[in-house]
């Protein structure tokens, strides 16, 4: 006569997991989906709608080649907006110090480097904002089909 008994799971010689679901339940119903998911409903690997488009006000999510030409126009924009920055104070340095232009003549020049420098940290907000999209895209484990 063997030693086998019966386990939980009601087999011979067993050890109680061959009745355990994926989330290690006894008898449950849960199992992995198409995208490895225990108890998902393959959702989260089905494949978005995106564009292709680089509007940044596109109603769908881009595609990566079109988060990648986004992050490069806004560098070069933020790198031109710097540049501006740069040379904008010379100047406004250079009227100050220079003497022969009014106060009014200096007020002007600082509005124009603020205003320059708003527009600088709203691109370096739109950067961080595109980056953390790229990142996601490059993360994602759902294809991107592209419609335009």
């Amino acid at each position: 006569f063997g030693t086998c008994e019966y386990d939980e799971c009601d087999v011979c010689c067993g050890d109680s997991t061959g009745c355990l679901d994926c989330l290690d339940m006894m008898f449950g119903t849960c199992e992995y989906d198409l995208c490895d998911v225990c108890c998902g409903d393959s959702s989260t690997c089905a494949p978005i709608v995106c564009t292709d488009t680089d509007d940044l006000h596109a109603e769908l999510p881009h595609s990566l080649g079109a988060l990648e030409r986004i992050m490069a126009r806004l560098a070069r924009a933020r790198a031109e907006l710097e540049h501006r920055v740069r040379h904008v104070d010379k100047e406004c340095e250079h009227v100050k110090v220079g003497g022969k232009h009014g106060e009014h003549d200096v007020a002007r020049c600082y509005e124009r480097a603020a205003k320059l420098r708003t527009e600088h940290f709203a691109v370096e907000q739109q950067l961080t904002k595109f980056s953390r999209k790229l990142t996601e895209r490059r993360e994602s484990t759902r294809p991107c089909l592209v419609r335009d």
